[in-house]
């Protein structure tokens, strides 16, 4: 949901599975309820509250189905969220080291990545569930930054676009910048964000990324 905005996609996708298991007494969600207990999380986190009744097979079964419905709705709608292309040059410019850290199953950030012109693009892509804990945790920053020999989190930066996210960025030491695609500022400056702007092309993420 940084690198573009899958928050819509998940939305409709989580609504109509919702619905047709009669869950949020038989009425879609709306974006409360989608930033409440959905955006951001684990599929473990997310399923293990929405269905408590169901054991770990069902719902991981649950999981797959909703993950399949996504990757089939994602791969024609993904766009680059705006200044994605300019930051990501400016990056490059000065050889600094990329890793994507993501609570999507690897499937669907695989999937994101070719569909946004970005297979290949990242050193390392580090997965939420293959970690020993996923976000909030810090775990999976920890590994990134474990994987490109950083030693110094104050000298790296995280994007971020959900409370989830953004609290296990901040709990790994980094510093934030939270990206209001779906979330308020105030939501992601709660989480920790040292910095909130809509989109990439914000005149003061560059201002405060210069040297």
């Amino acid at each position: 949901g940084t690198l573009c905005d899958t928050d819509p996609i998940h939305h409709e996708v989580f609504s109509d599975l919702l619905l047709a298991h009669g869950k949020n007494r038989g009425v879609a969600i709306d974006a409360a309820y989608f930033r409440a207990h959905i955006a951001g999380r684990a599929n473990d986190d997310i399923f293990g509250e929405i269905w408590p009744e169901l054991d770990l097979a069902a719902r991981a079964a649950m999981a797959d189905e909703k993950e399949a419905a996504f990757r089939r709705l994602a791969a024609s709608k993904l766009l680059r969220l705006s200044g994605l292309t300019e930051l990501l040059q400016w990056i490059d410019d000065r050889g600094i080291r990329k890793v994507a850290v993501t609570n999507a199953p690897r499937p669907n950030a695989e999937l994101m990545l070719q569909a946004l012109g970005l297979e290949g693009y990242f050193e390392h892509l580090v997965i939420g569930d293959e970690c020993a804990r996923a976000k909030p945790f810090p775990d999976p920053y920890i590994e990134g930054m474990r994987l490109v020999g950083a030693t110094d989190a104050a000298r790296c930066v995280a994007f971020e676009d959900s409370p989830t996210g953004l609290g296990a960025a901040v709990l790994a030491g980094i510093p934030t910048v939270g990206v209001m695609t779906s979330q308020s500022r105030e939501a992601l400056e709660g989480a920790g964000a040292s910095l909130c702007v809509r989109d990439f092309d914000a005149p003061e993420l560059m201002a405060a990324l210069q040297p």
